[in-house]
């Protein structure tokens, strides 16, 4: 996996039995990185398990490095973005997925909560936004399942999301978890 793919926030529609592309742009991180920022030392007060340290290759650590760009100005245009879209709508009941970092424009749908209090909306992704969505609270007309399948870059690393305050909002796909 390249790691500036996570930040290539895409979101699929489900419509009938398909998934088809509904949104998709993309946060510019810089792709520069010194190499003492990216030294496994650099990343000890995660307090990785062993194994989870052994894992925790540089494409990770790249993208753990950049996780601040979800609280960017650009982020919340993108954002706003896909929230018009969604609100541009006439179907009621949306259903979407969404892997990397897609998730984050989720997040941020708390800013148009009354705007959406007329949708259900439910987005089915592999990824918890347990770092830089710590205001992430939820709202009535979205529904987050959690996916537990191999396309998520941090499920190797339980240390950084099992106590995240964000897990309790999810709901785990069972049909998704019996095929995993």
């Amino acid at each position: 996996m390249n790691w500036q793919s996570f930040f290539q926030l895409k979101v699929m529609q489900k419509r009938g039995n398909d998934e088809i592309p509904y949104f998709c742009d993309e946060l510019k991180v810089g792709p520069d990185f010194s190499l003492s920022e990216l030294h496994l030392r650099e990343f000890m007060d995660l307090r990785l398990s062993e194994r989870e340290l052994k894992i925790f290759s540089l494409t990770h650590r790249k993208i753990f490095r950049r996780l601040g760009a979800f609280h960017s100005r650009e982020i919340k245009r993108i954002a706003d973005n896909f929230a018009s879209r969604i609100l541009s709508e006439r179907k009621r009941d949306l259903i979407f997925s969404t892997s990397g970092g897609g998730i984050y424009l989720f997040t941020y749908l708390k800013r148009f909560e009354e705007e959406l209090s007329l949708k259900q909306i439910t987005c089915r992704t592999s990824e918890i936004p347990f770092y830089g969505a710590k205001e992430f609270s939820p709202i009535t007309s979205l529904k987050l399942e959690y996916r537990p399948d191999s396309r998520s870059v941090f499920d190797l690393f339980p240390t950084l999301w099992e106590n995240s305050p964000q897990l309790i909002l999810f709901e785990v796909d069972e049909n998704e978890k019996e095929t995993a």
